[in-house]
């Protein structure tokens, strides 16, 4: 007669047996070198995500409520204490406009604040951080009103309208194409027209893209004329890649004595978070908006340069802000 095989429970691989052990901690149980019963496995996760769940639903309740009663509370805290409540408002408005990265800080330093005052409850925690959002969105709209008002006005405090945004560099005022056919009468011309740029930089930039058939794209600060002393020199490049784009900057960057370049990659093609699609350089420069995060200067508004472009041909091309 066959004998009847013996009951024999598997042995838990380890990784089952840590995640049962992690489920009694989540039930308050205490753990101990024999995980649960195997066959408890559904109902064991069964119990753990009703506690997720019931986790995430007082957090939304609490999250609901203190967005709800914010603007009461705020107003609350302006009768009892207006300075001091004034005061925070008035710092995050301020954050928000001058250095946003500083208005992210302070907000999630309050969230840490909140999560030690609330001991971890969720309500309690969902309730603060609701209330918090207030704030953020008045940090957020400082950096958007500042940037909107400091778009408004030219670069010594006038405002500026539609036809006031032109360069102040009388040779580059107006839109003209000037052939030059050696490289040296073009390296002379720029380093007469392009403020603080080195002979051998220029050198540099138009041997390196002009041997790939490439055009040079000078535009920024120092080409409208409202540059200031260390302000870079923004170059794009017709017909290079970004790869090797980031070469000729690095390398005429460090020339001795030339002017610093920004090394934002100004080719067709290339976009950033922070940069939409490059069609052209020259397209690229005359291009105006805000900055957005994570621009360091987030919130601040900028408008055309206009562009010099020197051609492989020999032709340097003006082109003045809304040109």
């Amino acid at each position: 007669m066959a004998q009847a095989a013996p009951d024999v429970v598997p042995a838990a691989s380890e990784s089952t047996r840590g995640g049962l052990m992690l489920i009694n901690v989540l039930q308050g149980g205490v753990t101990n070198d024999q995980p649960p019963d195997l066959t408890q496995l559904d109902g064991e996760f069964g119990t753990m995500f009703r506690r997720v769940l019931n986790i995430l639903q007082q957090f939304g309740s609490g999250a609901l409520n203190g967005i709800i009663y914010s603007l009461p509370n705020l107003w609350n805290s302006l009768m009892e204490d207006p300075l001091k409540t004034g005061a925070m408002v008035c710092a995050f408005v301020a954050l928000g406009a001058f250095f946003p990265p500083g208005a992210m800080l302070l907000g999630a330093g309050m969230m840490a604040w909140s999560i030690y005052q609330t001991g971890g409850d969720p309500y309690k925690l969902g309730q603060l951080l609701g209330e918090q959002a207030l704030f953020a969105g008045l940090g957020f709209g400082g950096a958007k009103l500042f940037g909107k008002l400091k778009g408004a006005r030219g670069a010594k405090g006038k405002p500026v309208s539609g036809s006031d945004i032109h360069t102040v560099n009388p040779n580059l005022a107006k839109p003209q194409t000037i052939k030059l056919s050696s490289i040296d009468d073009q390296v002379s011309w720029l380093t007469k027209n392009v403020p603080d740029l080195n002979a051998e930089q220029a050198r540099l930039l138009l041997a390196e893209a002009h041997s790939r058939k490439s055009s040079v794209v000078f535009g920024g600060s120092r080409i409208r004329g409202n540059w200031k002393q260390g302000s870079d020199l923004d170059v794009g490049f017709g017909g290079l890649s970004p790869a090797q784009a980031r070469k000729v900057l690095k390398k005429a960057g460090a020339i001795e004595g030339g002017v610093p370049l920004e090394q934002t990659l100004i080719v067709p093609g290339n976009e950033t978070k922070i940069i939409p699609k490059i069609d052209t350089p020259e397209g690229f420069f005359q291009r105006s908006g805000q900055r957005v995060v994570p621009d360091p200067r987030a919130g601040e508004s900028f408008i055309p340069s206009g562009s010099v472009t020197v051609n492989p041909d020999g032709t340097i091309v003006i082109r003045p802000p809304g040109s």
